[in-house]
This record gives structure tokens, sequence and C-alpha cells, in this order.
């Protein structure tokens, strides 16, 4: 159903998929500590995000944007205890949604994980969650993380959880223009 999808295309006239995943738009001000997919403006505010990040793909990719509870940006000032189950929920409603895609959606076809912020952590926790299944390894063209740390203990996880080699991109310390951006996901392809 659309109502669980920032962005949902079935143009299959692109050679690709992207699951893309949403920066942090909720910055818990109102005290909550997840967003809540009953309230419409701020689902209208992640849809917002995600319009301004697809335009990187138009024209490579399918892009498929599912609506998650994401945690709240107030979390991120809470100790790490305390602030994991915020993100376990998301987390959760990402890992469903990317099943969900696969199961009805993917037929198939090789795509991208991209996210940003908050939205490149759940890639990065989709990798190594999911990704033993050996279906979405050979499906999967590369993980493009920017906005968040990825270190080397993370690609040497990912290597040790799948027994692969994981294309993963990410930068946190300089930008790519959306020119530049187009052009590396064309090569990949």
């Amino acid at each position: 159903s659309l109502e669980y999808w920032a962005c949902l295309e079935k143009d299959s006239s692109k050679p690709a998929d992207v699951f893309l995943l949403s920066p942090t738009v909720d910055m818990g001000t109102a005290g909550n500590y997840n967003l809540s997919l009953e309230d419409a403006g701020m689902k209208e505010k992640l849809k917002g995000a995600m319009t301004m990040q697809r335009g990187i793909y138009d024209g490579t990719a399918r892009v498929f944007s599912p609506y998650y509870r994401e945690a709240a940006f107030s979390v991120y000032s809470l100790p790490k205890e305390e602030a994991e189950p915020y993100f376990e929920i998301a987390y959760e409603d990402v890992k469903e949604a990317f099943l969900y895609y696969m199961e009805n959606y993917n037929g198939g076809r090789p795509f991208f994980l991209a996210g940003f912020s908050q939205g490149s952590d759940m890639v990065l926790r989709l990798l190594k969650d999911v990704f033993q299944q050996e279906e979405y390894r050979e499906l999967l063209i590369a993980a493009y993380c920017p906005g968040w740390r990825v270190t080397e203990k993370d690609l040497d996880d990912l290597v040790a959880e799948t027994n692969t080699q994981t294309r993963v991109m990410g930068h946190s310390t300089y930008q790519l223009t959306d020119a530049e951006i187009k052009e590396m996901f064309r090569k990949a392809l």
C-alpha cells in the first residue's frame, strides 16, 4: 500500500532499484523518541527529505523508500544503552519494509541500498542482519552510506557475517555533487 512508502516506483524500464532510507527529520521536540507514522506532518517532512535525495537516482534506478519510525534527533543525546531500543524500533520497520520489497517488488532485479545519516545506519544494520542470504548478496550492486561513520570494523564484520565482500561506500567528511553521485551509480551498473 502506498501509505507505507514515501516513494514507490514501479517503472521497470530503469536498469536497477534503490532501497532508499531517509535521514532523521523528527527532532523529538514533542517529547517523542520515535517518529509517529500517524503524524501526517512528520510523514510529509520525511517524504520531502526523500524527494530531495531521490533525484540522485532518477534515470538510473526505481526508488523504494519506506516510511519508518525513525529515532528522533533527541535520541542521539541519550547514553548508547538508552538510545539503542529506539534505533531498534526504527530498524524493525526498515527490515520489514526491505523484506516486503524483496518479496513483492524486486523480482530478481539488481539493487542498491542507500541512506543518509540515520538511514545509512539502518543500511549497515540491514547488511549485517539479512545479507547472509545469497539471493540478496547476488543482487546487491552496492551500499551507499553517506553521512554516517563506516569503520574498518564495520567492513570486516560485513565480510565475516556474509562470507563475501560487500561494496559499501560512505563519506562523512566531504560532499559529492549530485552529478558526481549519478556518475558513480551509472559506472556501477
